[in-house]
């Protein structure tokens, strides 16, 4: 993968929209805070709820905003058209990390992991892009089916990921480790269909409907 310098420059904050209240009211995903800042987030839920298609919609809305997008999928699941870039293999991973943490762009880049085993594989890589994602403009999105530790890339990945509590966490039944990690996590009375849940950011949560 070959990060691209450009002269986009992003009016901060920025938000993504991803779906809907069920009154209708949007919600969006928070991409940059009011001072420039990336943000980083978490979807999670169990196979079918909806997980991979809000990262493909954040990729959508992404592409939208002019944001540099870069999907990462081990797991041979189907390229979103909206991602600029898309990392497929254990090798490009090593590649497209480096350079992720070590080339700084004019404008933000989007990381959309799907699935846990990109984490894995490359935790300590991870650790350290994360860590210097505010610097370098990185910000990483990551849909994993479980937030235990083992499925997360190990406490610290996870702990960046969530480090402005940011996630939506869809369908019901989600793991043991879901209410004790994300903040203000309350599972709703109802789940209306497949990509509903809830959004939370900052310790406020409210219910979502994931825009297919």
């Amino acid at each position: 993968m070959t990060v691209t310098t450009t002269t986009l420059q992003t009016d901060a904050p920025l938000a993504l929209p991803l779906g809907t209240t069920p009154e209708g009211t949007p919600v969006s995903w928070q991409l940059l805070d009011a001072a420039g800042q990336t943000e980083h987030g978490v979807i999670t839920g169990r196979r079918g709820c909806g997980g991979t298609t809000a990262l493909a919609r954040l990729a959508t809305q992404a592409r939208a905003a002019g944001v540099h997008t870069v999907q990462v999928d081990l797991d041979g699941g189907p390229a979103w058209a909206a991602a600029a870039h898309r990392i497929t293999t254990a090798a490009q991973l090593e590649t497209g990390l480096a350079q992720l943490t070590h080339t700084r762009d004019t404008a933000p880049t989007l990381v959309l992991v799907d699935g846990h085993r990109a984490l894995v594989e490359r935790r300590e890589a991870w650790e350290e892009l994360l860590i210097a994602s505010r610097a370098q403009g990185v910000a990483v999105v990551a849909r994993l089916h479980s937030l235990a530790t083992a499925h997360s890339g190990g406490s610290l990945v996870r702990s960046l990921l969530l480090s402005s509590g940011q996630y939506a966490a869809l369908g019901a039944c989600l793991d043991l480790a879901t209410p004790a990690v994300l903040p203000g996590y309350r599972e709703p009375a109802a789940w209306p269909h497949t990509g509903s849940g809830v959004y939370g950011h900052s310790g406020q949560t409210t219910q979502l409907t994931v825009t297919a």
